[in-house]
């Protein structure tokens, strides 16, 4: 409490500085402003929540006469586009916004081109926050070159779990992980496919809530990503373990379920889509919305088991930011916006509104749609915020939120009379401690995975020859 309200104190006093240094200024007889103005832009769906944070910042100043508001430039998701182009041409120019709500934007171009600002250099420069004021280690996700571009104001996992009812030697396999990279998950279906196929050919791969676990080029993505330095813009798939990768994939899929994209999202009651899912597919991959509940609860007849997050090959979990949503999108239910600061804009002010928007975000009072029929996320999440501090009243929040929630998700141990949430914040609390990443294999474009992908799954070339081919057209992609 007194943290906070020095941090209000000192924010106060930085804002009133930058008005003093007459940065904004109401006439040109150098008379000190009251006016302070920030220019956003942002996809449409956030107007509720940034106008919310607006106002709580506004409330805070105009004690000391500070006249403060953004100047929100919103975008229908159909503009998304033609906003990208638009603003990269801003920027170029030296001209654009204080803050950006990310929306697919490449953020790491922009970065290297010195368009946009290090939060590291805001947050240390800040006389309040500190690096240990966030999770570090999903910061350390997010950076390039040594520098923070991208800021999340939250962040999950995708939790995978395995059918109970596959092979019983299929699930002892499965039950013995802690967290699964996606080529053990391929290599447990092949080995199903192979030694149980007349028996259970029924149960597909994997599905879930996002395209990612719908068509099995994104799932395919997954795996060359291991395989690829996207920052150094280097490709390492001619590798024999990158063969190996498809050798295993081939053997899994095999020409069948080639094109299959389905989704399912999770509306109520939740229950009723994951009996479904267990009629047809051997995994299935949750992450949006009230989902990961699901991971941290024991269902009393449960459906699948051991939901475990994903991870790359060497131990990190895989954070996920929206990577799965929309083939590279900004954001989920269950992951709230990624935050980006142009160089040309006011940074120092656009960190002091972050400060507001956080615990605008996680209030109670989004829980419904907002005036144009968006969700206001956050609080209804089990995701955590990217500020410690907030990690553990949020989630005890969510998961007393769902007593009686219209959430079809009783019965589950330890819902009822709050028993269990002890033992889910701890589990929660301690995969937040681990390393972390993000997988960037989404943002390829589609036509180098179909074209290389089709003949190979069908027969037509070696592990070998596509492995030399998906290296050649990527190598290419990553020059142009």
């Amino acid at each position: 409490m007194k943290k906070h309200l020095a941090y209000i104190l000192v924010a106060t006093s930085l804002l009133l500085i930058l008005v003093a240094c007459g940065s904004r200024q109401q006439n040109d007889d150098s008379e000190e402003s009251t006016d302070l103005t920030l220019r956003v832009l942002s996809p449409i769906v956030y107007v509720n929540v940034l106008r919310d944070a607006m106002g709580r910042m506004a409330r805070e100043l105009a004690a000391d006469g500070i006249n403060f508001r953004i100047e929100l430039t919103a975008y229908e998701r159909g503009e998304s586009y033609n906003q990208r182009l638009r603003l990269q041409t801003m920027l170029m120019a030296g001209h654009g916004y204080d803050l950006i709500v990310w929306d697919n934007h490449p953020i790491k171009l922009y970065a290297s081109r010195g368009f946009l600002t290090d939060f590291y250099a805001l947050i240390d420069s800040h006389p309040i926050t500190s690096r240990e004021d966030f999770f570090l280690n999903v910061l350390e996700a997010y950076e390039y070159r040594g520098g923070l571009y991208a800021f999340p104001l939250t962040f999950g996992f995708e939790y995978i779990g395995i059918n109970s009812n596959a092979p019983e030697s299929i699930v002892d396999r499965f039950m013995k992980h802690g967290s699964i990279t996606i080529h053990e998950l391929l290599e447990l279906y092949s080995d199903k496919q192979q030694q149980y196929m007349n028996e259970f050919n029924h149960l597909q791969f994997i599905r879930g809530n996002s395209p990612a676990f719908g068509m099995i080029y994104y799932i395919a993505a997954m795996g060359i990503a291991d395989f690829v330095d996207f920052d150094a813009r280097v490709s390492n798939l001619y590798s024999p373990q990158f063969a190996g990768f498809l050798d295993v994939f081939y053997h899994a899929f095999n020409g069948r379920h080639l094109f299959e994209f389905s989704i399912s999202h999770f509306s109520h009651p939740v229950n009723n889509v994951i009996s479904e899912m267990s009629q047809s597919s051997t995994f299935v991959g949750l992450s949006s919305h009230l989902s990961p509940v699901l991971a941290l609860f024991t269902h009393e007849d449960p459906h699948f088991l051991n939901f475990i997050p994903l991870a790359t090959d060497d131990g990190r979990l895989i954070i996920n930011p929206g990577l799965f949503h929309n083939g590279g999108g900004g954001v989920d239910g269950s992951t709230w916006a990624k935050l980006a600061i142009p160089a040309s804009g006011d940074g120092h002010l656009a960190w002091e509104f972050i400060q507001h928007l956080i615990p605008v975000m996680l209030s109670p009072a989004h829980v419904g749609p907002d005036e144009h029929g968006f969700q206001s996320f956050g609080r209804n999440s089990l995701v955590t915020p990217i500020t410690r501090r907030d990690f553990e009243p949020h989630i005890m929040s969510v998961l007393a939120s769902l007593r009686g929630s219209s959430f079809d998700i009783v019965p589950l141990v330890g819902m009822a009379d709050g028993g269990g949430h002890e033992q889910a914040i701890n589990r929660l609390a301690e995969l937040n401690e681990m390393p972390m990443s993000i997988l960037e294999g989404f943002n390829l474009p589609d036509v180098i995975l179909v074209d290389a992908f089709t003949p190979f799954l069908q027969g037509i070339t070696s592990a070998e020859a596509t492995a030399q081919e998906i290296h050649n057209r990527i190598s290419l992609w990553l020059i142009e």
